[in-house]
């Protein structure tokens, strides 16, 4: 299926939240930053560690103070290009925030490296790129510390990261089903379940009866969970509804769809045309 109306990037932040969640009062996570504005605008997650905090988790030992990260979504390679981008966010960063070079590291997440990568790093530039744990690599020589985090790599210590993708089996889907039901709130994870049903529609339509029957009650319970039912709908919230909606399109008939969002068919099939 396509992933059109996936939105990666949100349910991103979900998962390195959730990854990071025993750190989570010495960490403050910025949002879709953005460094500048017009057509050399950035935007990009930045987390703010606390001095003196060690982060523990594979994922976040390379952390100083503040750290860039920037996230490329399943189907998008992570060329030179983009490498020279990134770095050019460092920079910028570093001008506009009056910050010690010291203080930064880069991280990039993704699921695709192009293949001339490695050879740029190593023998273009003279850096060093060793794997420091499954799936995360760290390239040393550089103006910042730098690792690149490649999901699909990952073991399931950082189950979240590393099944979020569309190309899942019904078991992968499952394994963060039931990682869910250990979280303290289970609505940190409401926007990385839409967008895995939406890019994982047609695992979940070709799966097991009981399989799919299962999925379909997450579904529903995600939107629960998230107060979208029709009773707990509240002024504002017409766009979180069609999100909801939209995301379960490939997954529940349309009449469902409506009944549990308090939207109309109508409004549904909608949705579903556009």
């Amino acid at each position: 299926m396509s992933d059109d109306r996936t939105f990666w990037h949100p349910a991103f932040y979900d998962a390195i939240k959730i990854e990071l969640l025993e750190f989570q009062d010495a960490l403050d996570f910025q949002e879709e930053k953005q460094l500048t504005t017009g057509s050399l605008q950035m935007d990009l997650l930045i987390i703010k560690k606390a001095p003196g905090v060690e982060i523990t988790k594979s994922i976040g030992r390379i952390f100083r103070t503040n750290n860039i990260v920037e996230y490329k979504s399943p189907d998008d390679y992570f060329s030179v290009s983009d490498y020279h981008k990134t770095l050019a966010y460092v920079l910028v960063y570093l001008y506009l925030n009056n910050a010690d070079i010291k203080d930064i590291t880069l991280t990039v997440v993704l699921s695709r490296e192009s293949e001339s990568l490695r050879h740029y790093y190593e023998q273009d530039r003279g850096l060093q790129v060793k794997q420091a744990y499954p799936g995360i690599s760290y390239v040393t020589g550089e103006i910042v510390p730098v690792q690149v985090i490649n999901r699909r790599d990952l073991t399931d210590e950082t189950l979240w990261l590393q099944k979020l993708g569309n190309d899942l089996r019904i078991e992968d889907f499952e394994k963060v089903a039931q990682a869910r039901i250990d979280l303290p709130d289970r609505r940190r994870a409401m926007t990385y379940f839409m967008a895995l049903i939406n890019a994982n529609s047609d695992m979940i339509r070709e799966g097991r009866a009981m399989d799919v029957k299962q999925i379909q009650e997450l579904c529903l319970e995600i939107a629960t969970e998230a107060g979208l039912l029709a009773a707990r709908v509240e002024e504002g919230k017409l766009e979180k509804q069609h999100e909801i909606a939209r995301s379960l399109l490939d997954v529940l008939d349309v009449e469902t769809i409506a009944l549990k969002t308090g939207l109309s068919v109508a409004e549904v099939e909608k949705l579903k045309l556009s």
